[in-house]
């Protein structure tokens, strides 16, 4: 292992491999998002081989991913100190909001929903509420000099403790449901409770950490592949032959997806390992340097692409696919029209931002 890690930090640039997984992560929650918005779908889900891959994809390597990214973004930033870290959190809570209130709220409004779901439409707990709590739970554990192998065992302890309350939760009101949703799974509007879920960018630091002293980056990505698949392999047997559904893993198989337990992390966290070693290998062999730009901006610019394929997808959901729905063989390439528009609406948003800024200064 010597030469593989450094006694000192080494590797402080940007890591090429986490843009291009960036990329597939967008990608792919931008499919899972056509599919099940738009499309007619199977009476079991997880039935065909077609839909089972695309599970899969919209599973571990999709809102995780963006997650471990994020806690990998944590470690890398140049404004990493507590109040950069809790500044960012506010300004994603808020984004988060307004973002529900646009995406879901607004178009309720015009078809006449009720004023209680129309309120259920605006608190309810997505990814930017989650990233927002991340941050700033991040900041203040940044406060208090945590370690950051502390603070995966912080998650991990929170997570426990946020499966043993979201059993225990029954029947809240809807108040309730919404605010302690933020913190443990109490309904179909908690997708992404913070307890539940912070494991995912708490294990993104720890890993950002340790790459930062790899001195050996194709060694070091060789070893975390090939354990990270032996470890899949042999767990998925393991919990298959103990009779537990690996599909409940995947995207939307039951709903178990949301309601993530030590089980589910250690199955994700391998899919996502050897998802790094495969991008460290993939982006070796990327040498246009265009190609190389695209992928850096969609890595920047991952907030706000989410944001545009949401709107895109929630307003047209709203007002086209109420009840016709499309069949699911267009996910893909109707999910590829998606992302294309906006990863150009988002390169618009910044460049003009960025002429704003530059004219103010």
């Amino acid at each position: 292992m010597q030469n593989i890690i450094s006694s000192e930090k080494c590797n402080l640039t940007r890591q090429l491999e986490f843009d291009l997984l960036k990329v597939f992560s967008i990608f792919f929650m931008v499919i899972i998002h056509v599919y099940e918005e738009f499309c007619d779908l199977p009476e079991t889900i997880c039935s065909t081989a077609y839909d089972i891959i695309l599970q899969f994809l919209a599973g571990p390597l999709a809102a995780p991913l963006f997650m471990f990214a994020m806690g990998m973004g944590m470690i890398y930033t140049k404004h990493n100190d507590a109040r950069s870290l809790a500044v960012r959190g506010l300004k994603l809570l808020i984004m988060g909001y307004v973002f529900n209130f646009v995406r879901d709220t607004i178009p309720g409004i015009i078809v006449g929903e009720s004023v209680v779901y129309l309120i259920v439409l605006t608190l309810e707990i997505d990814i930017l509420l989650f990233a927002g709590l991340s941050f700033l739970l991040a900041a203040l554990l940044k406060k208090f000099n945590t370690p950051v192998w502390c603070i995966c065992g912080i998650a991990i302890f929170i997570q426990v403790i946020g499966n043993v309350l979201s059993e225990m939760w029954t029947n809240g009101t809807v108040a309730k449901n919404l605010f302690f949703g933020l913190f443990f799974y109490t309904s179909e509007y908690s997708y992404f409770p913070l307890f539940i879920w912070f494991i995912y960018p708490a294990l993104g630091m720890l890993f950002a950490t340790i790459l930062q002293y790899v001195s050996n980056k194709d060694t070091f990505y060789k070893i975390v592949g090939i354990s990270s698949a032996m470890f899949l392999i042999g767990f998925s047997l393991n919990l298959t032959i103990a009779g537990i559904d690996i599909r409940g893993f995947f995207a939307l198989y039951n709903d178990l997806y949301y309601q993530q337990d030590c089980s589910t992390m250690l199955f994700i966290l391998s899919v996502l390992l050897l998802a790094a070693s495969l991008s460290h290998l993939a982006i070796k062999f990327i040498k246009n340097e265009k190609l190389l730009g695209l992928i850096k901006m969609i890595g920047s610019s991952l907030n706000q692409i989410y944001i545009v394929q949401w709107i895109i997808i929630g307003w047209i959901s709203e007002f086209l696919f109420r009840t016709y729905k499309l069949p699911t063989s267009v996910a893909i390439p109707l999910g590829i029209v998606i992302t294309v528009i906006s990863t150009v609406v988002a390169w618009l948003y910044t460049n003009i931002r960025t002429k704003k800024l530059a004219k103010a200064k």
